[in-house]
């Protein structure tokens, strides 16, 4: 899911969230600076190891570990954990959808699509959770300004043996997209699809088929996120960890 989302549940779950909890709630997508890997924040098991190092070597940043596992936690309703089944966004995922991607963003290949294409649903439920609460983009923006970004950067760059200074340049980068955005708004999400295409494969989007493929996306999500985030609201924490 996107940030909004995450940031929806951090809420659902914890009050008055702190903004290391916040930030920790949206970080295992740094990943998309090239700085980590994909699973290495975003696998039980290394995220657990990450908790502990925190506790042995900066215990005052334990929200920032939490806000970790909460991301898990939606990403395995989104991925692979609704009402037993798939996730959520591969679930709504229609061939139709695959082929609007395929179009959109020049994609051959098939099983691609796809998976690009469950980006797309989890994007469309992010513009719906905006418009509901869109006191989420300041909590964000606002979290990303009080956060300690030097403790951060360094506990990140000291568990995953990465340079300093490359670990804070991606964090800012990362904050600086995380906060650019308002997917209520139709060509945000469009220049959203186009920029993280740009960051991810070099290459820019069809921006009119993006249009038509962020419409249809809506449409197939407006009858059914409502109740994924009931889903997400009633999960407890050891159903998944």
């Amino acid at each position: 899911m996107y940030v909004n989302t995450h940031i929806f549940f951090v809420n659902k779950k914890v009050i008055n969230p702190s903004s290391l909890t916040i930030v920790g709630g949206f970080i295992p997508d740094i990943a998309l600076m090239g700085i980590i890997g994909w699973d290495d924040l975003h696998k039980k098991e290394i995220i657990e190891k990450f908790q502990k190092f925190i506790s042995r070597t900066q215990p005052r940043l334990k929200d920032f570990g939490e806000g970790i596992m909460y991301h898990y936690i939606v990403d395995e309703v989104t991925h692979k954990h609704y009402k037993n089944d798939i996730g959520y966004a591969y679930k709504t995922i229609t061939p139709k959808l695959i082929k609007l991607v395929s179009q959109s963003f020049q994609i051959e290949n098939g099983e691609v699509a796809k998976t690009k294409a469950h980006t797309i649903i989890e994007l469309a439920v992010d513009s719906f959770v905006l418009e509901k609460n869109p006191e989420i983009l300041k909590q964000v923006k606002k979290a990303t300004i009080a956060i300690d970004k030097e403790a951060v950067a360094n506990i990140l760059s000291s568990f995953f043996e990465l340079r300093k200074d490359k670990t804070r340049s991606a964090l800012k980068s990362y904050f600086l997209l995380s906060t650019k955005y308002d997917t209520r708004d139709m060509e945000d999400c469009v220049k959203l699809c186009n920029d993280m295409n740009v960051l991810l494969f070099n290459k820019t989007v069809d921006k009119d088929r993006t249009r038509q493929l962020m419409l249809y996306s809506r449409k197939l999500v407006e009858n059914s996120y409502q109740e994924f985030l009931n889903v997400l609201r009633r999960v407890r924490r050891k159903q998944y960890i």
